[in-house]
């Protein structure tokens, strides 16, 4: 039994197992990090797809109130010139109203 305790004792004590153990264990972390790289990357990579899908969307909500904008600042214009027409019309009946109540015209 000596033998048997001297022989593991000195495999234990042996700069070869322990070297081996030491690859092994290097291996092993190598091995972690590459599967949790692979998740984070995958994670990114849905993060990024979400964050585009909502970029487009905040993009087509834009453009839809750009075009609403568009559209009211095109009818403002229209009625500030039906003002303008009629605010002329107006004008030109007064002065005519005037020219005739003073005897101008």
């Amino acid at each position: 039994m000596g033998t048997i305790v001297d022989v593991l004792t000195e495999i234990a004590m042996s700069q070869v197992v322990w070297s081996i153990l030491c690859i092994l264990l290097a291996a092993g972390v190598i091995r972690e990090q590459r599967k949790e790289n692979v998740k984070r990357e995958n994670d990114l990579i849905a993060l990024y797809q979400q964050h585009w899908s909502q970029s487009q969307e905040r993009e087509a909500a834009l453009l839809q109130h750009l075009k609403e904008s568009n559209d009211a600042q095109n009818e403002i214009g229209k009625t500030l010139k039906q003002i303008r027409n009629n605010l002329g019309s107006l004008e030109e009946r007064v002065e005519k109203m005037e020219n005739r109540q003073y005897g101008r015209g």
